[in-house]
């Protein structure tokens, strides 16, 4: 019996700050049921209530850690959310720079000769090529035509004129 009144005086020691006014507000705390206290409380310890001062102290300390870790957290989660966001929109104009650069390369490629059009043009060349050897071939033949009548009419005439010769002496 002792034992409770003792936990329960412990439990109505511990004030924390009210969130409705400026003064203290005594809450009893479930966690102060803990077998640490139910232990303290069975010793009947002269200095109770500055170890549930300290206590109360620790519990409003790491209640204040707490919510500057929130807080710490939230910043680094806004921060993170721009660098995010940062990063997406750098990502965003590379993407549109890559695009604009395919787009030229696309342009590019519509202004080059296509195969097809190569072959064609290979084709008619070689049509070309092979009228022109013709032609080349047919000069030649006549080339070599009026050389030969050529010879042939030097040699006549270099015989006409021996004969003339020949003729003329004998006279």
């Amino acid at each position: 019996m002792m034992r409770q009144a003792i936990v329960g005086v412990v439990a109505a020691l511990v004030l924390t700050t009210s969130a409705r006014g400026n003064g203290l507000e005594v809450q009893p705390r479930e966690s102060w049921r803990d077998p640490f206290i139910i232990a303290l409380a069975d010793t009947g310890a002269p200095n109770l209530a500055a170890i549930v001062a300290m206590l109360a102290e620790r519990d409003r300390r790491y209640e204040e850690r707490f919510t500057a870790m929130g807080a710490v957290v939230s910043a680094a989660f806004a921060a993170a959310e721009k660098a995010i966001d940062k990063a997406e929109r750098a990502q965003q104009l590379r993407n549109e720079a890559a695009n604009e650069f395919r787009e030229q390369l696309t342009d590019q490629a519509a202004t080059f000769v296509t195969l097809k059009e190569v072959n064609t043009r290979f084709a008619s060349f070689d049509d070309r090529m092979g009228r022109i050897q013709a032609r080349l071939e047919q000069i030649e033949g006549r080339t070599s035509g009026i050389s030969a009548t050529t010879t042939w009419g030097v040699q006549f005439v270099t015989l006409l004129i021996a004969v003339a010769a020949v003729v003329w002496r004998k006279r």
